[in-house]
This record gives C-alpha cells, sequence and structure tokens, in this order.
C-alpha cells in the first residue's frame, strides 16, 4: 500500500515539475522533445527529494514524513486459510523517504506512455486495524493497532494515455493504468486480536509470522488494485489540470 504512495509522489514530480502554474524557483522544466528527457526527469526528482519531507505547498502537495493514508479496505478469499475483510484506517507510513531510489523512467512522448520503477529499502506501518473472517481456521472479529515492516519494496507502474484536445490546447488522457508490487514482509504485529486473551493474541500473531508469505500472497492483487485506482485518480487529475504545452518548454 506504501510503495504506490511513493509511485505516486514521483509521478506527481514528473507532471508538476515542468508546470507554469505556480511553479516555485527550484524547479526547472524539460524540454519535451530532448534525446534525455528521462535523464532529465531523474535529475529533477533528486532535486526534489529534499522538499518532500516537508511538502510542496506551491503544488498542493502534503508532507511525506509521515506519510498518513486516512483508511483503505481489502478482501481476501482463497477458499483455504484465510477468506476475510480487513480496514486500516488512520495509516501512519514510516521511512518512506529514506534511500528511496527510482530504478528506471521511460516517459515515451511519442507513444504517451510511461513507465517507471521505485525501489523503497524499509518501510514501518502502523495503523488501526478491524477485521472479520477467518484466518489460519480462527474465526475472528477484532479492532485494535497494529504495527508491521516491510523491507526491499519494488513498484512497477505502466501507463498509457491519448492525447486530447480542450479549449485549442493538448492534454494527455489516461486510458490504461496497471500496477504490480513486490515486496517482503519482515514483521507483523496486530493487538487486541482476542480482546481479553493476550495468549491467544500472542498465538495468533506468532502464526501470522510463520505464514508471512501466504498472507502477502492473498492480500497483494488487492493491495495493487486498491494503489492502481488511487493512481489513476491523481495523475489523470493532475493531467486535466495542465496541458502538453505547460507541462514541458
Amino acid at each position: 500500500m506504501n510503495n504506490s504512495w511513493c509511485l505516486f509522489i514521483i509521478f506527481h514530480f514528473l507532471v508538476c515539475v515542468c508546470t507554469s502554474k505556480n511553479l516555485p524557483s527550484f524547479i526547472t522544466k524539460c524540454k519535451r522533445h530532448y534525446p534525455e528527457v528521462n535523464k532529465c526527469l531523474l535529475q529533477r526528482a533528486d532535486e526534489l527529494k529534499p522538499y518532500l519531507e516537508k511538502g510542496i505547498p506551491e503544488l498542493n502537495f502534503p508532507s511525506l514524513k509521515p506519510l498518513i493514508i486516512p483508511k483503505l479496505e481489502v478482501h481476501t478469499g482463497n477458499g483455504g486459510s484465510t477468506d476475510f475483510s480487513a480496514k486500516f484506517e488512520n495509516i501512519r507510513v514510516d521511512h518512506l523517504l529514506e534511500d528511496f531510489e527510482i530504478k528506471e523512467l521511460d516517459f515515451n512522448i511519442d507513444n504517451n506512455k510511461i513507465d517507471l520503477t521505485l525501489f523503497i529499502p524499509k518501510i514501518r506501518i502502523r495503523t488501526t486495524y478491524t477485521f472479520k473472517g477467518n484466518i489460519f481456521a480462527l474465526q475472528l472479529s477484532s479492532t485494535g493497532p497494529s504495527d508491521g515492516n516491510l523491507t526491499d519494496i519494488y513498484g512497477f507502474n505502466h501507463v498509457n494515455s491519448k492525447i486530447i484536445t480542450k479549449n485549442g490546447k493538448q492534454y494527455l488522457d489516461i486510458t490504461d493504468n496497471t500496477l504490480t508490487a513486490k515486496y517482503s514482509i519482515s514483521r507483523l504485529r496486530f493487538e487486541n486480536i482476542f480482546e481479553g486473551n493476550e495468549e491467544l493474541t500472542e498465538q495468533t500473531n506468532k502464526a501470522l509470522n510463520e505464514n508471512i508469505d501466504e498472507i502477502g500472497k492473498d492480500i497483494k492483487p488487492l493491495i495493487e488494485e486498491a494503489i492502481r485506482g488511487i493512481l489513476q485518480r491523481l495523475i489523470q487529475q493532475i493531467f486535466n489540470d495542465y496541458s502538453l504545452d505547460e507541462l514541458f518548454v
């Protein structure tokens, strides 16, 4: 859920670094048809890193230290050991900006395609969870604080778009947006799984961490879909606001 917000960060600056509307003085446009436009955009990304911690008010860009996500809901059901719905609220993501790296970036101007690979070494996620359903033959209906660590996070985003004309200006309109993620879950902790029964809560947390790869596989497609939807709305909003002439020199 979190590398996806990192992907949003990069896509936001990929477009906004190039805008002429309230453009901060520390941001420089890239030339749209420059042969090394991707190299230019990568340089702009490095220049923006120090500003991401406090946010960029000129671009209506929030602080990312920490990243706060109001709510995320997922459901998984594989007919096996896990079949449950989960709601996470007041999600706090720490360490998001520590040593993150854009591994690859390809903005194909002629075909209106964007491919981005992002790497984040580690993040910590704290939230309030609500579980309902079956996990490892245990019927759960519980809520409480949770804490977890993800490591070696890779996010791969591919965006297709087309050019449309509005008021005599050309804009990019997203037609397809796919995202895949790869990561390791190093630790999960859920408090109050069985209210008033600390021993059973401890046993369930132990079982979750012993089967952490299975849990990750069950949840992964749903997290990716949620992230993809967020990216679709946010990227399209920026493309709606700025024409190609406003985005690039």
